[in-house]
């Protein structure tokens, strides 16, 4: 009888054994599978993230050296655009300093001082419009439509100026430049309704007060674009303005100073 129960013990020991072991193997073989697993789709995110990583900074790389190859366009175009307006200046005749020195009520009888003629003596209409061979035409693209609109106000004012002059030898009417509606339609689309005020009040150096709010307003362009900063006209409607004006003035004026075009209406 004992044998008997010591039979059936051992069995259902040796039974309880293998069921233990049983469960231990397949654990452990679900286990090992499992970290495989992982391990694949970790070495798979691992390469997926190195070639991603790969692709972003190739593609950086590639946008950094477009971007610095933009900003030295934009440089060489600042460095160009205000080196002309240097040169442009530094070429406008002396007659408008002359000028500048009168008060509006003596411009009228300034045709006829011996100073006035003398300037004038050396000039004449197409030498007055190619004083300067600035063209901006190339730079355009990276110095922007405001800035580009205001050169061209600059340029046009000023050469007109000097047209206006030059022909107020004999017409007394040309010496009143300020009232020129040409210029006064550049100006009053350039400059704000303060400044337009301010222009028309100065009895003195009207030339030269034109010339500092201009070049204000370019140098503060030239600024932005060598800082990096995204920069737009005060307004998209002053700009349109500007340019509407630009377009009015090359057909009723029949002056275009990028294109040396000219006729001064009477």
């Amino acid at each position: 009888m004992m044998d008997i129960l010591f039979t059936i013990v051992t069995a259902a020991l040796s039974s309880g054994m293998l069921v233990w072991v049983s469960q231990e193997w397949i654990s452990a073989r679900l286990r090992s599978s499992i970290q495989h697993e992982y391990d694949k789709q970790m070495e798979t995110l691992k390469a997926d993230l190195s070639r991603q990583a790969t692709f972003q900074a190739t593609a950086y790389a590639s946008f950094a050296e477009g971007q610095k190859a933009a900003m030295e366009r934009k440089l060489k175009a600042v460095d160009y655009v205000w080196s002309s307006l240097i040169d442009f200046r530094r070429k406008l005749p002396a007659i408008l300093g002359f000028v500048d020195l009168l008060a509006v009520d003596e411009y009228k009888k300034a045709k006829d001082d011996p100073t006035f003629v003398d300037l004038f003596e050396d000039l004449s209409e197409d030498k007055i419009i190619n004083l300067s061979p600035w063209d901006i035409e190339d730079v355009r693209p990276y110095v922007g439509e405001y800035l580009w609109s205001l050169i061209f106000v600059y340029r046009a004012v000023f050469l007109r100026t000097t047209l206006l002059l030059f022909m107020g030898r004999t017409d007394v009417r040309k010496m009143e430049w300020y009232k020129d509606e040409g210029i006064q339609k550049l100006l009053d689309a350039s400059l704000s309704k303060d400044e337009m005020a301010a222009f028309d009040k100065q009895q003195f150096g009207k030339i030269l007060w034109v010339q500092r709010q201009l070049e204000g307003k370019i140098l503060s362009a030239l600024h932005k674009i060598i800082s990096g900063e995204d920069f737009i006209s005060p307004s998209i409607e002053q700009l349109q303005r500007i340019q509407n004006v630009i377009a009015t003035v090359k057909v009723e004026a029949g002056y275009d100073p990028l294109n040396k075009k000219h006729k001064v209406s009477a």
